[in-house]
């Protein structure tokens, strides 16, 4: 059945590598939606609503970021502070009955960027800096899916904490 409502416009323009997929096709919800009633009206597929694959994560971040440069003889650089507010909700049943877990979490992530002309014809850089990574929304989630085919469970956790690294970096050119 056609589904389509035609064609995206080109993605990623001169930036797409050879054989790179450049378009998508758009999605007709209505075309869509009668292929599947028909589908499910002649009784060849009887759809169940699955509340353990159902989950949602909702997170509002907010960021303010600071930075100071600097200058003095041959050294100059930068001097940053990134506040980031995470408000989280994750949103799954569990016992067939539908919850939501709530988060809120500030994080400071701190970095300086600093170069000394050594030479003229030679730089040092370097740069130290705090960083962080959300979990993925499948690890936020609250539900538990038991597959009965393959003998196996799996679930997420709404109160995982971000990943955090502090990263340094030295080079010359």
């Amino acid at each position: 059945a056609d589904v389509s409502a035609g064609l995206t416009p080109k993605l990623h323009q001169e930036a797409a590598s050879s054989g790179a997929v450049t378009q998508y096709a758009w999605l007709d919800k209505k075309r869509a939606a009668q292929s599947i009633d028909s589908i499910l009206d002649s009784g060849v597929m009887v759809y169940r609503y699955d509340e353990n694959a159902f989950f949602e994560i909702n997170e509002e971040i907010t960021a303010l970021y600071g930075k100071a440069t600097f200058e003095m003889d041959r050294l100059r650089g930068n001097v940053g502070l990134r506040a980031v507010t995470t408000l989280q909700t994750s949103t799954a049943y569990q016992d067939g009955v539908k919850g939501a877990v709530d988060r809120r979490y500030t994080d400071y992530l701190p970095s300086i960027n600093v170069v000394y002309d050594l030479r003229d014809d030679l730089l040092i850089r370097g740069a130290v800096s705090r960083v962080m990574a959300r979990p993925t929304f499948t690890n936020l989630s609250a539900n538990l899916v038991i597959d009965a085919t393959t003998n196996t469970a799996s679930g997420g956790n709404p109160d995982l904490d971000p990943t955090y690294s502090n990263q340094l970096e030295i080079g010359a050119e």
